[in-house]
């Protein structure tokens, strides 16, 4: 009898606990509706860390930034850390920018968007570092130009017209940089840069490559 009344008395207790834990992971889940001054970043060692405006302590959760007309931003915060989805808004409730990011670092998808709320450029990053591709678009969906990514650095480089047509290329082959410029599909000049690699490390000079519009 005794056995009987511990082992129902521990039931129960598991069960409450069980209970109030469910309560607060649920508690815990969902977004946080702030204001847009609620918070600012403190930045640590290179690092930028969110806190609450008033208190000053380090956020967590889920964060729609905002007011009653209007959302500016979402963010996920992790210890103060970026951590998830972070999205800037423009005025017209668009998306401007959908990035992700892992403890403080890009590291994901890293998209940014023309006021229509058309795709502008799609890039990616691994642990801060760009790799793969890099692909800008007119606002109509034509590909505007399509990069290739290695260790943080473009090593080729295709720019189209809105029509289609290829209007420079950029690559390297047996360690030179070769720029070349195009008219109505024909090659109109060629620049060559010999042993490209080690001119840019020793710092006389770097290639240009395509600049991203920024409205």
């Amino acid at each position: 009898m005794k056995k009987t009344t511990i082992y129902v008395t521990a039931l129960l207790f598991c069960t409450l606990l069980s209970f109030f834990n469910c309560n607060k992971e649920v508690k815990d889940e969902g977004p946080k509706f702030i204001s847009r001054n609620s918070y600012f970043i403190d930045f640590h060692n290179g690092v930028s860390i969110y806190r609450d405006n008033i208190s000053r302590k380090i956020m967590n959760g889920y964060y729609i930034v905002g007011d009653s007309s209007k959302k500016w931003e979402e963010l996920s915060v992790k210890d103060g850390l970026l951590n998830g989805d972070y999205i800037v808004y423009h005025n017209n409730g668009e998306k401007f920018t959908h990035s992700k990011y892992y403890k403080g670092t890009l590291h994901g998808e890293d998209l940014l968007y023309y006021t229509s709320g058309k795709l502008k450029k799609f890039s990616a990053y691994d642990k801060g570092k760009r790799f793969g591709k890099v692909i800008e678009y007119y606002e109509g969906g034509q590909v505007k130009s399509e990069s290739r990514i290695k260790n943080d650095e473009v090593i080729s480089s295709l720019i189209f017209d809105e029509t289609g047509d290829l209007v420079s290329k950029i690559y390297t082959k047996e360690n030179n940089r070769i720029t070349q410029e195009f008219k109505d599909g024909e090659l109109l000049s060629e620049e060559v840069i010999p042993n490209y690699y080690s001119y840019k490390n020793s710092g006389i000079g770097t290639i240009s490559t395509n600049d991203i519009e920024r409205d």
